[in-house]
């Protein structure tokens, strides 16, 4: 074997070795967004639990304040708020991943429903006219499409709310 053919097997095999590295390469960062989009599907679920459970702790305030803003406490106005405003940020979250593709869109549209239908409850419809402002600005597009889009939570849920006078 002479020189020119010793350096031709050279460059296939150095070509070889780069075509297998590139392909080994693909292969982990596709691994690597799988894991990273369903740790952002796992995140966006833990989000929900800070919400439950102060809904769970005042579902008193939370219930009245849905239907009648006006009607609560200051105490308890700022009761509502706090559940409210979780809410809207964890809604923040969601819509940043979705922007950024680690949410699909049927699990998006499940969040901008649930987000929607307390939103346009008569009482939340007060406190998101009144604190709209607070958030950024693509933040307000999103609520505002969820509410308009979504029917209440009790026209969704009649269910929940039939043993009401």
């Amino acid at each position: 074997m002479n020189w020119d053919a010793a350096g031709a097997v050279g460059e296939i095999v150095g070509a070889a070795a780069v075509v297998l590295s590139l392909l080994y390469l693909a292969i982990q960062l596709r691994q690597s967004n799988n894991v990273a989009t369903a740790q952002y599907h796992t995140n966006m679920v833990a989000l929900l639990s800070p919400f439950q459970d102060a809904k769970l702790d005042n579902v008193g305030v939370f219930n009245r304040g849905l239907s009648d803003f006006r009607s609560l406490t200051t105490e308890e106005r700022l009761i509502l708020d706090g559940i409210l405003v979780t809410l809207v940020m964890a809604f923040k979250d969601v819509l940043e991943a979705h922007e950024r593709g680690f949410m699909g869109a049927d699990d998006y549209d499940a969040w901008e429903g649930y987000v929607g239908a307390h939103l346009s409850m008569p009482g939340a419809a007060v406190w998101w006219e009144q604190g709209r402002a607070l958030y950024i600005n693509k933040l307000q597009l999103a609520v505002d499409v969820a509410i308009e889009k979504t029917p209440s939570f009790r026209e969704a849920m009649p269910i929940i709310f039939e043993n009401e006078t």
